[in-house]
């Protein structure tokens, strides 16, 4: 079923090199570390597929914040694609992104920053969307463009790869309640356990 899932076959059984998008808040080819995205993307190019690997919940709002990734990215192209490890890397970096809101006014002013972010998706990213196979979404801030993608990229598989509940980890309510309103529009949920379902 996954096989099937991720890796179509042409009429005469051949590949004819697919593309997958994922949508994450990981890296590719810029840092040591690597997770479960970076691996999965490593998998799909050793499947066959044409890799595009899409960086997100990062915005001119994370320069704000002391110890944010956007600083220790100083010196990586932005906005752009560039090439690591097989695969096609774009850190997109906004002007806002959906940010965690521990205090209630900050809350209530950043909810509308949900809605916005999926407009924001840069025409570089849009354009080549259209051609995908199969889209992973991370449990990140990319809950928040599930819509624009799902209109973008109308033939693609859209799977979305849950690491841990949103909410959990710091991110808006408001994008728990943008997953759950979209969750039956996903081809396929992945979770790490159960009871996360």
């Amino acid at each position: 079923m996954a096989a099937d899932f991720l890796f179509d076959s042409g009429k005469d059984g051949s590949v004819d090199s697919p593309a997958a998008f994922l949508f994450t808040q990981q890296t590719i080819g810029l840092q040591a570390r690597k997770t479960s995205m970076v691996f999965l993307a490593e998998a799909l190019v050793r499947r066959g597929y044409r890799v595009h690997v899409v960086t997100v919940q990062l915005s001119w709002l994370s320069g704000l914040r002391r110890g944010s990734k956007l600083g220790a990215l100083r010196g990586v192209p932005r906005n752009r694609w560039y090439a690591a490890d097989g695969m096609r890397g774009f850190l997109w970096v906004p002007p806002v992104h959906p940010v965690g809101a521990r205090r209630r006014l900050w809350r209530w002013a950043a909810a509308p920053l949900i809605a916005a972010y999926a407009a924001l998706l840069p025409r570089a990213v849009v354009k080549p969307l259209q051609t995908a196979d199969l889209v992973v979404i991370e449990s990140c801030a990319a809950v928040a463009l599930f819509r624009r993608i799902r209109r973008i990229a109308r033939q693609a598989r859209i799977l979305y790869s849950m690491s841990d509940r949103l909410t959990v980890v710091g991110m808006h309510p408001g994008l728990e309640r943008r997953l759950r309103a979209d969750a039956a529009g996903y081809d396929l949920v992945r979770v790490p356990a159960a009871a996360l379902l």
